[in-house]
């Protein structure tokens, strides 16, 4: 298999889970550009290290990439369902 071809599945198959993480755990907002970028070479499995700005989401980023790679990650608790009490 070529990598244009294997890149093009990878990047398929990332923005199919992140999708589907992203429903499943009620994420209450959009991502930015920058954010996503970082996540697929996360799930890709490539050393990665985000140098943003106060208050960009590097956090979510941390949340998030855990969950793109967790397969039990559909009986965690939602995101929005952790803040409901704060």
């Amino acid at each position: 298999m070529s990598n244009l071809k294997r890149t093009t599945m990878m990047a398929g198959e990332f923005e199919s889970r992140l999708q589907h993480v992203l429903h499943a755990h009620k994420w209450p907002y959009a991502l930015k550009p920058l954010q996503i970028q970082a996540l697929s070479y996360v799930y890709n499995k490539k050393h990665t290290l985000c140098l943003l700005p106060t208050g960009f989401g590097k956090s979510d980023l941390f949340a998030l990439a855990g969950l793109i790679h967790d397969p039990v990650s559909k009986y965690l608790v939602g995101y929005s369902d952790l803040y409901k009490n704060v």
